[in-house]
């Protein structure tokens, strides 16, 4: 069957459901699941369900049962938890909330299982594609739409900072936040005696919110393609990806190019997993792409990530006053760990009057300070950061902050405190650790065909990329003193020489690392003067600053390339190289006034 026959036969079910033709704004309506596909339009009570106007899908159906969940406590606590973290100090239209994504995630996912049971089911499916039948039921739809409704209820405050960062700086690894969204899901279930749902279908829910081998292997072996559609861990292409990265981007301003549409259209399963047609193979590597984009932008941004360690450290000053880490196990108290906390650590001593503990009233007074300094948008610096050769990603250990500060070559006037220095590592990959995640994607060539085969990237195109992961030593500053700022940056240099000479760059070498090799001439400095000891100019100062020293040296700069950051006067030094044409000149102030 061609693409135009299977369109046409798919096309003579639309009365079924627009879901048919692989669309994410429809959705299973009132009575799918209950009363039967051919049953008359359900009226608008709480017992036929609600729908949600969501910004990314549209209206879209909840089922009773989903409500019995949505509508509790533990639930609504997603409205308190930024989906992006502390993002939204960087990107301020990054706002939006895990409710929402959880909403989404359940919407799509009911979408697809819905399509597979009505193109392929045994047990009621329409027969519209050949081949192999598979065994799922209106009640399977309701479990993996369920599962999805729930796979973020165990998220800590901050989205990954709680468990990535602070819980790992208190020596907690064991911690995870798929786990903790189980228990929420049996604390919700226990709480509101919610009997719609069986004993074996919620067991099968909390195999497929973490959805690995390990879960995958205890379901019912006929089931187990339903495990590649919340959580996927086979080959990463799922539905809480298709929703979080049109999420994000939307509320970011960030473009991606995947169709994700036209992914779950030509897609089929074939011995028991979920399969595309070869088709789409390009389409595919523009998801993981747009995954690796959002990283790059949004997710690992150099301001954001500022923000999150000015944050860990606020939370670990706090901790030994409010327990935050005794509240991670049960139910009843992770409920009341929300974005909430930063209020509650600057407003600590005004509404709970009373002179704390000495052993705690200095920790607490610290964690304040740091949430004040956050307030008034004086960061701890970015240093510099560098790229790790791709031979070494898999070997190569960042240094301590003390072993950084011991290749400065104190001259007596500054000196580095490890203390001060944070040491990170950002890592961007297409999930898999460096590998091809698409190698292990199934396909077919036609919707007739009861065998996945595999597709290679030289088949479809000779402009994949080689590396599929990337690893970037980052140095951030809790002293904001320029100078010392400058002899870490030096620091970082002669450790970059030392280690790799010139087979390796600094990020921004601009930045002064007094010469030496790879480096760049260090902006000058005729022309510039902003008022004697300020740490941070304004916008409109640097712009004034940068084209008197254009009108003196005819310079041409590039300005910094992320706009956000640069928005609030604290980007980086710019990179300047020769140039006295008046059309660069023009073209740098169409630049600045851009900027």
């Amino acid at each position: 069957m061609d693409d135009d026959d299977f369109s046409l036969s798919m096309s003579q079910h639309a009365h079924v459901a627009d879901v048919a033709r692989g669309s994410l704004r429809s959705g299973f309506g009132p009575g799918f699941l209950d009363g039967g596909l051919n049953d008359p339009p359900a009226l608008p009570s709480r017992r036929h369900g609600k729908y949600f106007n969501d910004p990314l899908h549209g209206h879209i159906w909840m089922h009773p049962t989903y409500l019995d969940f949505i509508d509790t406590p533990a639930f609504q606590r997603l409205r308190s938890l930024h989906q992006l973290g502390l993002t939204y100090y960087v990107y301020d239209g990054a706002s939006h909330k895990r409710f929402e994504h959880c909403l989404g995630v359940s919407h799509i996912a009911c979408s697809v299982a819905e399509r597979i049971w009505m193109m392929q089911g045994s047990n009621k499916g329409y027969g519209v594609i050949s081949g192999d039948t598979v065994d799922i039921n209106r009640r399977d739809v309701l479990v993996t739409g369920l599962a999805g409704l729930c796979h973020d209820l165990g998220h800590g405050p901050f989205s990954h900072v709680f468990d990535r960062e602070f819980l790992k700086a208190k020596g907690i690894i064991d911690w995870d936040h798929e786990e903790m969204s189980c228990k929420m899901f049996d604390h919700i279930r226990d709480e509101g005696n919610i009997d719609s749902i069986s004993d074996e279908e919620a067991k099968m829910v909390k195999l497929m919110i973490p959805g690995g081998p390990e879960h995958r292997n205890q379901a019912p072996e006929e089931k187990r393609f339903l495990f590649d559609i919340v959580a996927n861990y086979r080959n990463s292409i799922d539905v809480d990806k298709f929703d979080y990265l049109q999420r994000d981007a939307q509320n970011c301003g960030v473009k991606v190019s995947c169709d994700f549409n036209r992914l779950i259209q030509f897609s089929k399963v074939i011995q028991n997993e979920i399969c595309f047609k070869w088709s789409e193979y390009l389409n595919i590597a523009e998801l993981f792409h747009s995954r690796s984009i959002m990283h790059r932008k949004v997710y690992t941004h150099r301001k954001a990530k500022a923000i999150e360690f000015m944050v860990v450290d606020a939370l670990l000053e706090a901790d030994q006053t409010l327990r935050l880490t005794d509240k991670i196990h049960s139910p009843q108290d992770f409920i009341h760990l929300n974005d909430s906390i930063l209020e509650t650590i600057s407003s600590y001593g005004f509404f709970f009057p009373g002179t704390l503990p000495e052993e705690v009233q200095g920790p607490m007074k610290r964690a304040q300070a740091i949430v004040e300094q956050l307030r008034r948008r004086q960061l701890y610096r970015y240093v510099n950061e560098l790229m790790v050769p791709s031979h070494e990603l898999k070997h190569y250990k960042p240094p301590s902050p003390a072993e950084l500060c011991s290749y400065y070559h104190s001259d007596g006037e500054v000196s580095l405190d490890p203390s001060k220095v944070i040491v990170s590592m950002s890592e961007i990959n297409w999930t898999k650790k460096g590998t091809n995640p698409i190698d292990r994607v199934g396909f077919f060539d036609s919707y007739d065909d009861t065998e996945k085969r595999e597709v290679h990237a030289h088949q479809i195109t000779s402009m994949m990329p080689s590396e599929f992961q990337e690893r970037s030593l980052r140095v951030y500053s809790r002293d904001r003193n320029p100078k010392v700022c400058a002899a870490l940056n030096k620091a970082i240099d002669n450790y970059r020489r030392k280690q790799w000479g010139a087979k390796v760059e600094l990020a921004t070498p601009c930045k002064g690392s007094g010469g030496g090799e790879g480096s760049q001439p260090s902006l000058p400095s005729a022309g510039v003067h902003f008022p004697e000891g300020s740490l941070r100019p304004s916008s409109q100062a640097l712009r004034a600053a940068q084209l008197d020293v254009i009108e003196e040296y005819g310079l041409q700069t590039q300005v910094g390339q992320d706009g956000n950051a640069e928005a609030d006067g604290e980007g980086d030094a710019a990179a300047w190289t020769g140039g006295k044409s008046n059309k660069r000149r023009r073209s740098l102030q169409d630049q600045i006034d851009g900027a």
